[in-house]
């Protein structure tokens, strides 16, 4: 069995608030439908070519668009998507200010990841399901992400 590795305390406490004010986990759907939460967020969801992102979140004059990179598949968007929620919900400052402290800009990214993929893997698909493959399929969310993303929990016989 597996679980996600947890979240830092403060930043768990938000993902639960929104997670609860969204209804991101309400009732048995899964895949969570994350472009619909980006739509309640006011956000235009744009797929355009993008180099060296999955997406990208751009606002100007109090509009706000996600341009997600149109050559990737339904997995990644999704995980895109919710990665850029992911830095909302964090408080990350915007990518130009972070990309000026290059370890704060890996430690945002790795935790934006960790948040939305705690976003798109509901706590009773891991109670359900034995193996990592088919928490990836039942979220439809990539597999080599969450690999890194999880901890063990059998418990070892010495």
């Amino acid at each position: 069995m597996y679980r996600l590795r947890p979240l830092p305390p403060g930043l768990a406490g938000r993902v639960r608030c929104f997670v609860q004010l969204t209804g991101l986990h309400d009732g048995p759907v899964v895949p969570v439908p994350i472009w619909q939460v980006a739509r309640q967020l006011g956000w235009a969801i744009w797929y355009r070519p993008l180099e060296g992102a999955h997406a990208a979140l751009v606002s100007w004059c109090g509009y706000t668009a996600l341009i997600v990179a149109d050559g990737i598949g339904l997995d990644e968007q999704r995980l895109a998507i919710a990665h850029e929620i992911g830095h909302l919900i964090a408080g990350h400052p915007p990518a130009t200010e972070l990309a000026r402290h290059p370890w704060f800009y890996w430690r945002a990214e790795r935790e934006a990841d960790l948040v939305a993929l705690h976003l798109l893997c509901p706590p009773p698909v891991w109670q359900e399901t034995q193996s990592l493959e088919e928490v990836a399929a039942t979220c439809a969310v990539p597999l080599h992400l969450l690999r890194k993303s999880v901890v063990s929990t059998r418990q070892e016989v010495c």
